[in-house]
Protein backbone atom coordinates (compact mmCIF):
# COMPACT_ATOMS: atom_id res chain seq x y z
CA UNK A 1 0.00 0.00 0.00
CA UNK A 2 1.24 3.95 -0.81
CA UNK A 3 2.20 6.08 1.74
CA UNK A 4 0.31 9.35 2.24
CA UNK A 5 2.94 11.28 0.74
CA UNK A 6 3.02 8.78 -2.56
CA UNK A 7 -0.90 8.31 -2.33
CA UNK A 8 -1.74 12.14 -2.87
CA UNK A 9 0.15 13.41 -6.24
CA UNK A 10 -1.10 10.18 -7.64
CA UNK A 11 -4.95 11.21 -6.48
CA UNK A 12 -3.99 14.85 -6.91
CA UNK A 13 -3.10 13.95 -10.62
CA UNK A 14 -6.18 11.60 -11.44
CA UNK A 15 -8.71 14.28 -9.73
CA UNK A 16 -7.44 17.03 -12.09
CA UNK A 17 -7.70 14.40 -14.84
CA UNK A 18 -11.35 13.43 -13.82
CA UNK A 19 -11.75 17.59 -13.55
CA UNK A 20 -10.81 18.14 -17.04
CA UNK A 21 -12.67 15.70 -18.71
CA UNK A 22 -15.57 15.91 -16.66
CA UNK A 23 -15.82 20.26 -16.85
CA UNK A 24 -14.98 19.06 -21.24
CA UNK A 25 -17.45 16.46 -21.52
CA UNK A 26 -20.60 18.09 -19.46
CA UNK A 27 -19.92 21.46 -20.69
CA UNK A 28 -19.11 20.63 -24.41
CA UNK A 29 -21.61 17.79 -25.17
CA UNK A 30 -25.19 18.31 -27.06
CA UNK A 31 -26.82 15.51 -26.30
CA UNK A 32 -28.51 16.11 -23.16
CA UNK A 33 -29.56 12.12 -22.53
CA UNK A 34 -26.01 11.29 -22.45
CA UNK A 35 -25.57 13.96 -20.10
CA UNK A 36 -28.17 13.02 -18.00
CA UNK A 37 -27.02 9.10 -17.99
CA UNK A 38 -23.58 9.93 -17.06
CA UNK A 39 -23.59 13.08 -14.58
CA UNK A 40 -24.99 10.81 -11.51
CA UNK A 41 -22.53 7.97 -12.05
CA UNK A 42 -19.02 10.92 -12.43
CA UNK A 43 -20.97 12.59 -9.51
CA UNK A 44 -20.87 9.03 -7.46
CA UNK A 45 -17.71 7.81 -8.93
CA UNK A 46 -15.98 10.97 -8.29
CA UNK A 47 -17.18 10.94 -4.76
CA UNK A 48 -16.44 7.16 -4.19
CA UNK A 49 -12.74 8.29 -4.94
CA UNK A 50 -12.10 11.24 -2.75
CA UNK A 51 -13.61 9.13 0.01
CA UNK A 52 -11.41 5.83 -0.52
CA UNK A 53 -8.40 8.09 -0.81
CA UNK A 54 -9.34 10.04 2.31
CA UNK A 55 -10.19 6.46 3.86
CA UNK A 56 -6.43 5.19 2.84
CA UNK A 57 -4.69 8.10 3.67
CA UNK A 58 -6.55 8.36 7.27
CA UNK A 59 -5.22 5.74 9.87
CA UNK A 60 -7.81 2.72 10.38
CA UNK A 61 -8.95 4.34 13.29
CA UNK A 62 -10.02 7.64 12.26
CA UNK A 63 -11.56 6.22 9.08
CA UNK A 64 -14.30 4.96 11.67
CA UNK A 65 -15.59 8.20 12.17
CA UNK A 66 -14.37 10.37 9.15
CA UNK A 67 -16.44 8.28 6.52
CA UNK A 68 -19.94 8.80 8.24
CA UNK A 69 -19.45 12.52 8.84
CA UNK A 70 -18.39 12.76 4.98
CA UNK A 71 -21.91 11.62 4.52
CA UNK A 72 -23.02 13.72 6.72
CA UNK A 73 -22.12 17.12 5.81
CA UNK A 74 -23.17 16.15 2.17
CA UNK A 75 -26.64 16.69 2.80
CA UNK A 76 -26.48 18.68 6.30
CA UNK A 77 -27.69 21.59 4.57
CA UNK A 78 -30.79 19.95 2.70
CA UNK A 79 -32.05 18.80 6.08
CA UNK A 80 -31.27 22.01 8.16
CA UNK A 81 -33.43 23.90 5.39
CA UNK A 82 -36.53 21.72 7.05
CA UNK A 83 -35.75 22.37 11.14
CA UNK A 84 -34.76 25.81 11.40
CA UNK A 85 -36.36 27.24 8.17
CA UNK A 86 -34.05 28.84 5.31
CA UNK A 87 -33.11 32.39 6.49
CA UNK A 88 -31.82 30.64 9.70
CA UNK A 89 -29.91 27.89 7.71
CA UNK A 90 -28.73 29.88 5.38
CA UNK A 91 -26.67 32.15 8.12
CA UNK A 92 -25.54 29.18 9.69
CA UNK A 93 -23.76 27.89 6.55
CA UNK A 94 -22.88 31.13 4.81
CA UNK A 95 -22.20 33.69 7.70
CA UNK A 96 -21.10 30.89 10.16
CA UNK A 97 -24.31 31.62 12.66
CA UNK A 98 -23.24 30.39 15.99
CA UNK A 99 -26.65 27.74 17.32
CA UNK A 100 -26.19 27.29 20.63
CA UNK A 101 -27.95 23.58 21.59
CA UNK A 102 -30.11 25.35 24.39
CA UNK A 103 -31.33 28.16 22.38
CA UNK A 104 -34.68 28.95 20.49
CA UNK A 105 -32.89 27.89 17.15
CA UNK A 106 -31.07 25.01 19.13
CA UNK A 107 -33.97 23.36 20.32
CA UNK A 108 -35.18 23.34 16.73
CA UNK A 109 -32.01 20.78 15.59
CA UNK A 110 -31.90 19.27 18.94
CA UNK A 111 -34.60 17.11 20.60
CA UNK A 112 -33.08 16.55 24.22
CA UNK A 113 -29.90 17.88 26.14
CA UNK A 114 -28.94 15.39 28.29
CA UNK A 115 -26.25 15.00 31.36
CA UNK A 116 -25.97 11.14 31.73
CA UNK A 117 -25.04 10.41 28.26
CA UNK A 118 -25.70 6.64 29.09
CA UNK A 119 -28.34 6.64 30.40
CA UNK A 120 -29.76 8.40 27.60
CA UNK A 121 -28.71 6.44 25.31
CA UNK A 122 -30.75 3.30 27.25
CA UNK A 123 -33.89 4.97 27.26
CA UNK A 124 -33.50 6.05 23.39
CA UNK A 125 -32.82 2.47 22.75
CA UNK A 126 -35.45 1.13 24.76
CA UNK A 127 -38.04 3.50 23.22
CA UNK A 128 -37.16 2.35 19.53
CA UNK A 129 -37.09 -1.34 20.23
CA UNK A 130 -39.89 -1.45 22.36
CA UNK A 131 -41.95 -1.86 19.59
CA UNK A 132 -39.64 -3.48 17.71
CA UNK A 133 -36.92 -2.44 15.40
CA UNK A 134 -38.97 -3.27 11.72
CA UNK A 135 -41.12 -0.84 12.85
CA UNK A 136 -39.34 2.26 14.15
CA UNK A 137 -37.38 1.95 10.80
CA UNK A 138 -40.86 1.80 8.94
CA UNK A 139 -42.16 4.62 10.38
CA UNK A 140 -38.71 6.96 10.18
CA UNK A 141 -38.68 6.00 6.37
CA UNK A 142 -41.97 7.46 6.09
CA UNK A 143 -41.75 9.94 7.85
CA UNK A 144 -38.28 10.93 5.56
CA UNK A 145 -40.38 9.80 2.23
CA UNK A 146 -42.90 12.59 3.33
CA UNK A 147 -40.54 15.09 4.36
CA UNK A 148 -37.98 14.85 1.76
CA UNK A 149 -38.61 13.34 -1.86
CA UNK A 150 -36.50 11.02 -3.06
CA UNK A 151 -36.26 13.32 -6.75
CA UNK A 152 -35.22 16.16 -3.80
CA UNK A 153 -32.54 14.56 -2.31
CA UNK A 154 -31.15 13.63 -5.53
CA UNK A 155 -31.15 17.32 -7.49
CA UNK A 156 -29.49 18.22 -4.01
CA UNK A 157 -26.90 16.13 -4.20
CA UNK A 158 -25.79 16.20 -7.99
CA UNK A 159 -26.04 20.39 -7.05
CA UNK A 160 -23.77 19.76 -4.15
CA UNK A 161 -21.40 17.97 -5.73
CA UNK A 162 -21.12 19.57 -8.77
CA UNK A 163 -20.70 23.07 -6.47
CA UNK A 164 -18.23 21.28 -4.24
CA UNK A 165 -15.80 20.24 -7.33
CA UNK A 166 -15.81 24.28 -8.69
CA UNK A 167 -15.12 25.04 -4.93
CA UNK A 168 -12.20 22.58 -4.65
CA UNK A 169 -10.57 24.21 -7.23
CA UNK A 170 -11.37 27.95 -6.82
CA UNK A 171 -8.26 30.77 -6.63
CA UNK A 172 -10.19 31.75 -3.51
CA UNK A 173 -9.76 28.88 -1.83
CA UNK A 174 -6.44 27.69 -2.30
CA UNK A 175 -5.54 30.96 -1.39
CA UNK A 176 -7.43 30.92 1.97
CA UNK A 177 -6.13 27.45 2.56
CA UNK A 178 -2.39 28.69 1.55
CA UNK A 179 -2.79 31.78 3.90
CA UNK A 180 -4.52 29.75 7.05
CA UNK A 181 -3.57 26.09 6.64
CA UNK A 182 0.08 26.31 7.05
CA UNK A 183 0.70 22.94 4.97
CA UNK A 184 4.40 23.96 4.43
CA UNK A 185 5.16 24.10 8.17
CA UNK A 186 3.18 20.95 9.18
CA UNK A 187 4.80 18.03 9.89
CA UNK A 188 3.34 14.20 8.49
Amino acid sequence: MLEPKALFPVFFAVWIVLALCGFLFFHREKNVAKKRLYFPRFVIGTGALFALVIALMLPASAVLLFLPFLALITWLNLRMTRFTGARIARQAVLAELRIDCDSPEGRLIVDELVDDMDAAIRATVEKLTGSGVVSAAGNRRAFRISEEPLDSFRRYMSVYAREQAFCHFSPALIANLERNWNAASRRA
